[in-house]
């Protein structure tokens, strides 16, 4: 028969011991065993506040469906351009249109891996067809896209699924022709407003000659049309449904929220495919892990004068025709035709910020752009997005520390004029802004005459004390 002892009293109580793994970062697992790190408890449970009820998710794969069913059904014949209602943007008189058949229409991104995050989500229905002709330029094209999104609109209105004069055109600042934007009907459109974006079936169109930076664009996106289309997209959708990598997106979804960041759609989850297809993430890895292993990756990659390939660890030299940061795994075709360099760099710089800070204050303190940004100037009109970004971070250069696209009036009704505009964030470099003149290259090289052409007549020739005469450009102190 074995000794009684007294049992030992304990050194620490069972508050003093959840006390002390809370200051630690630590939590008890369910079950009373182990442990597990309170941030990925806290991203958990942020994620389920946004995500939508079970009950509510099962009516919006239902309206989903129903929609897509609707949709597919449309007749896009071959019509006057000028006999269709509420076209998104003018056409001339002699514009033709042949028709087009619509191929598929289905969900995209979060819509469809049930990971939109709440209030004011977004969902994406995409819509691919197919012209009776193929356009021959890139003016016909954007003439047919016109025709045909104005025909969806007459189709949509007589739809009983979504919210009476909800529709809108919307030309987001990341793509070259316009979207169809509608609520469903009910209580689902309380709070999710839906984006039909059309695309066209694989097509290729010839690059324009020249300084046509507008028709580049279009053909870039024609280019990323047809990688995303191919494949691209269920990779995304695979990857972005299973764990851990569903709580990241969405997790990566709030923080752009917070953060204020204008980004093209998918770019965050092609982000989480590339770290994923790089092995610099996982399968095991907790969903917080992953979120601060994208933002780590976007902090080491300022690319300056480089690009990164999809699926490729180390950028490569900036080549081609696009300066688009992220290429395609061909190593040519910019998935993102219309992200700047600018752009992407403020999406750096708040990956830098967000690796310093934990859960609460990257996922639940919001970011002002007035905050982020000294100043933020609206530009109303028909403003080329990209040569906008590109030429003011040209002529602003070192003066300015960051510069990007921060929102804009991008959406009209059907019905209504269409009105435009942008508003461009801009932070100064306090040693470099009030620099009372900008040096250009010596007036006998090459490069003066693309500095002339480029500032006009704020150029002009100064001789300095060497006796070196270059272009200057003399800024005000106003």
């Amino acid at each position: 028969m074995g000794i009684k002892r007294d049992a030992v009293p304990s050194t620490m109580s069972k508050s003093a011991d959840k006390r002390a793994r809370y200051e630690a970062g630590l939590d008890l697992l369910p079950g009373g065993t182990g442990h597990t790190d309170l941030d990925d408890t806290t991203v958990e449970h942020i994620v389920k506040e946004v995500r939508a009820p079970k009950l509510v998710q099962e009516q919006l794969d239902i309206w989903v469906q129903n929609m897509t069913k609707f949709i597919s059904s449309a007749s896009l014949p071959k019509a006057s351009p000028s006999s269709l209602s509420h076209l998104p943007s003018p056409l001339p008189p002699t514009a033709k249109y042949p028709g087009a058949t619509l191929l598929s229409c289905s969900p995209t991104g979060p819509l469809l891996t049930s990971s939109l995050v709440f209030p004011s989500a977004t969902g994406h229905l995409l819509a691919m067809v197919q012209f009776a002709k193929l356009p021959a330029s890139p003016d016909k094209l954007q003439t047919y896209l016109t025709s045909c999104l104005a025909q969806l609109v007459s189709h949509l209105t007589s739809c009983p699924l979504i919210t009476p004069d909800s529709l809108q055109y919307q030309l987001s600042l990341f793509s070259s022709w316009p979207s169809i934007t509608f609520r469903p009907a009910g209580k689902l459109g309380k709070h999710l407003t839906i984006q039909l974006d059309v695309t066209v079936s694989p097509l290729t169109l010839q690059s324009p000659g020249g300084d046509q930076s507008g028709d580049q664009l279009l053909c870039d996106s024609v280019a990323s049309t047809k990688l995303f289309s191919s494949d691209l997209h269920a990779e995304l959708a695979s990857l972005c449904g299973q764990s851990p990598y569903q709580t990241a997106g969405m997790a990566l979804d709030i923080w752009a929220r917070q953060a204020t960041l204008t980004l093209p759609t998918s770019l965050l989850a092609t982000i989480l495919l590339h770290c994923h297809t790089t092995t610099l993430t996982t399968n095991t890895m907790k969903p917080w892990q992953v979120v601060k292993k994208v933002w780590g990756t976007l902090a080491s990659l300022p690319l300056d004068n480089q690009q990164l390939i999809l699926g490729v660890l180390d950028p490569v030299p900036a080549s081609g025709t696009s300066s688009s940061p992220l290429l395609g795994r061909d190593g040519t075709t910019p998935l993102f035709p219309a992200l700047t360099g600018a752009q992407w760099g403020v999406l750096v710089q708040a990956a830098a910020r967000a690796g310093n800070m934990g859960v609460e204050g990257s996922l639940l303190k919001s970011l002002k752009a007035e905050v982020v940004f000294d100043r933020v100037f609206v530009v109303s009109g028909e403003a080329d997005v990209v040569c906008l970004v590109r030429n003011l971070s040209r002529g602003l250069g070192d003066r300015v520390t960051s510069l990007a696209v921060v929102g804009g009036e991008r959406s009209w009704v059907v019905a209504g004029e269409r009105s435009l505009s942008v508003e461009i964030g801009v932070r100064y470099d306090p040693t470099l802004y009030w620099t009372p003149a900008t040096q250009g290259p010596e007036a006998s090289c090459q490069e003066a005459q693309e500095f002339r052409a480029f500032w006009g007549d704020r150029s002009e020739l100064r001789r300095f004390q060497d006796g070196v005469v270059k272009e200057v450009v003399v800024w005000s102190g106003e």
